[in-house]
């Protein structure tokens, strides 16, 4: 029963081993890892000091606003939010517009 066993499983990895081996005549593309390289600082080995690696450019490129003690991505977005509804309430506070209209 065991040699049976074995022999069954020794065909089923031949098998796939074998359609594996026929799908690599097609064209391979490169994995993609969904991490954004460009933003990497490569004149900082990552061995040395992983954050400026990951980081440099970004915290070279960003201005800290001086009235925050911490600023990123995610007070970007919300300073970004902030202002687009406040131009929005001006603009509707600024116009004349019919009464019960959306503005």
């Amino acid at each position: 029963m065991l040699k049976l066993l074995r022999m069954c499983l020794s065909v089923a990895v031949t098998a796939v081993l074998v359609a594996c081996g026929a799908q690599q005549d097609e064209k391979l593309t490169a994995p993609v890892s969904g991490i954004d390289q460009t933003q990497l600082d490569m004149s900082v080995h990552p061995g040395d000091d992983f954050f400026a690696y990951v980081n440099g450019l970004w915290v070279a490129s960003t201005e800290m606003p001086a009235d925050k003690s911490r600023y990123g991505t995610f007070d970007q977005l919300r300073d970004a939010s902030r202002d687009n509804v406040r131009e929005i309430i001006e603009s509707a506070a600024a116009g004349n517009f019919p009464v019960g209209s959306d503005e």
